[in-house]
């Protein structure tokens, strides 16, 4: 099989296979045979019609069907002669079957650009020493306080002010009709917090428990519900309870509550639980640097199709994401339009960090042996909860081999990057190396 690339830019090929006529016309003349002995054709038994007459009749439906078993036959061995990885679905033109001529096929499709990475040894990304500060230590101790705390009934006398939660009744209407979805019982809110629309804590002040009141407030234009977005409605409430905060104090009994002998293990755990959040925020920020130097260093241009199918794909997990947790189509549609762009930045991204690993994983000689796979089939496995086998048999599923071990050399890959490229502040500067900026001859001959 004669096989061409012609490159159409450097994200395009067009690939055209040429299926030799000794391969052709053999194919053709057997499901001519075969179509031979069962068909039925006025003035012959079943199955005794001249081939050459079936042939007159069904030739061009069976050349078709032929072309088109050889083009599935012999993708896979198209794509291996021309030596490149297609993106998405090619747009296939396929040539008719002349009697004693060869099949071509022609196939366009998207690659990726070939691209030699270069100074992946020397990005200049300073490696950090996360710490937590008093002041961090005592803001997340004062959140504990708040976890714990506990509302009080407040006497008669007592008022709805700042700080005091209060529980009531309410219901909107909108010239003088009720309106269903502003309707609410027991509701609980802190006089203070902005919870609700502005202008209906403030119309609470002062308020006892058992006493109505009636007030008129405008929603936001932007509010979430169209119904009454900008729309002036009138309130009625019924104050039925009000409580006040109590926040116990920072001590032993606080520390054993949470699980801990007393406080100073209480602080001890929790300044550990900081530092390590600390450090692997860190630890993102770092990987997130590297990735964008990377990428700077080494500018490459995207298939466009490709580019799109991965940014509708980023789409669609946040829209399926903001579904379940209840999100209304008004909110979903606006965080669409303001993440537009985030969406085809973070795709392009991914697409290139990825293209840049593998080329530098090739380059390296960077693997990963059976034995590594297995080993994170193993994590998996145990994170999962379940029998080694079942992740396994996950694993040959789908193409899930592929992509995990994909997943893996790219993470192994990362921590190549991290080796030599942050070395901590008080380390010995690294020796340059020869690998470190690859010679010039050696870029043009990949």
């Amino acid at each position: 099989m004669k096989v061409e690339v012609q490159p159409v830019s450097n994200v395009e090929v067009k690939v055209v296979a040429e299926i030799p006529t000794e391969v052709v016309e053999p194919a053709v003349q057997e499901r001519l045979r075969e179509i031979a002995r069962t068909i039925s054709v006025r003035g012959f038994r079943k199955g005794k019609a001249p081939q050459k007459l079936v042939e007159a009749r069904l030739g061009a439906q069976v050349r078709a069907e032929v072309a088109q078993n050889l083009f599935e036959e012999n993708l896979e061995q198209i794509f291996t002669e021309a030596k490149v990885i297609p993106i998405g679905e090619p747009e296939v033109e396929m040539g008719e079957i002349a009697p004693g001529e060869p099949l071509t096929i022609s196939l366009g499709f998207e690659v990726m650009p070939e691209v030699s990475p270069k100074d992946y040894k020397s990005l200049e990304v300073p490696a950090t020493d996360p710490a937590v500060d008093d002041e961090k230590l005592q803001a997340e101790l004062e959140k504990l306080r708040e976890k714990r705390a506990q509302f009080v009934p407040l006497g008669d006398d007592a008022v709805a002010e700042t700080e005091v939660q209060v529980t009531l009744d309410y219901e909107g209407f909108k010239d003088g009709e009720p309106v269903e979805e502003i309707k609410g019982e027991s509701l609980e809110l802190i006089i203070g917090e902005g919870r609700f629309i502005p202008g209906f804590e403030d119309a609470l002040r002062g308020a006892k428990v058992g006493e109505s009141r009636e007030f008129d407030l405008t929603f936001p234009e932007d509010y979430g519900f169209e119904k009454v977005a900008g729309q002036e409605i009138h309130f009625k409430v019924n104050v039925r309870e009000l409580k006040q905060k109590q926040v116990p104090a920072l001590d032993d009994e606080l520390a054993v509550d949470e699980g801990h002998s007393d406080l100073e293990a209480l602080k001890q755990a929790t300044h550990e639980r900081l530092l390590a959040d600390a450090r692997a925020e860190a630890e993102r920020e770092r990987n997130d640097a590297l990735v964008r130097a990377l990428i700077e260093r080494n500018p490459m241009d995207l298939p466009p199709k490709a580019l799109k199918a991965r940014e509708e794909g980023l789409r669609s997990y946040y829209l399926s994401m903001w579904q379940s947790f209840g999100m209304n189509e008004e909110f979903i549609e606006r965080m669409l339009a303001e993440q537009g762009s985030s969406f085809e930045e973070e795709a392009a991204k991914g697409m290139r960090k990825s293209a840049l690993l593998d080329k530098i994983a090739e380059r390296e000689e960077i693997e990963i042996s059976d034995e590594d796979f297995d080993l994170a089939l193993a994590r998996m496995a145990e994170e999962r909860g379940e029998p080694f086998a079942k992740t396994r048999a996950w694993a040959q599923q789908d193409g899930n081999d592929e992509r995990l071990r994909a997943h893996l050399l790219r993470d192994r890959v990362m921590d190549k990057l991290i080796e030599w490229n942050c070395a901590p502040a008080d380390a010995p500067e690294a020796p340059a190396t020869e690998s470190a900026d690859e010679p010039a001859t050696e870029s043009a001959e990949e």
